[in-house]
C-alpha cells in the first residue's frame, strides 16, 4: 500500500522511489540503469516497453494490465506470483 515504484540495483538495494504514478518517468530517467523496478501499483505496456528499452532485468507489481507485446527481456511477475514462487 505504499503507492510507490522503488528502482533497485543488482544487489536489491534501493536507488530509487517516486510515486507509482511517475513510474514511466522513473523508469525512462534512472541513472544508471535499475535492475528491478518493483511498482505498488499496475504495470502497464507502456512500463514494460521502456523498462525493455532501458534494459531493466525484472518488474514486479501489485497487477499488470493486458499485454500486446511482452518483450523477453524483462521478467515481470505480480506480487502475487513472486510469494507463490517464494513459498512453492
Amino acid at each position: 500500500g505504499s503507492g510507490t515504484i522503488r528502482l533497485l540495483d543488482d544487489d536489491l538495494v534501493t536507488v530509487g522511489e517516486r510515486p507509482a504514478e511517475e513510474a514511466f518517468d522513473a523508469l525512462a530517467e534512472a541513472d544508471p540503469v535499475p535492475y528491478a523496478a518493483v511498482v505498488d501499483g499496475e504495470f502497464t505496456q507502456r512500463h514494460l516497453d521502456v523498462a525493455a528499452q532501458r534494459g531493466v532485468d525484472h518488474a514486479v507489481a501489485a497487477a499488470t494490465g493486458d499485454f500486446v507485446k511482452k518483450p523477453t527481456g524483462v521478467r515481470l511477475l505480480t506480487a502475487d506470483q513472486l510469494a507463490n514462487s517464494v513459498a512453492g
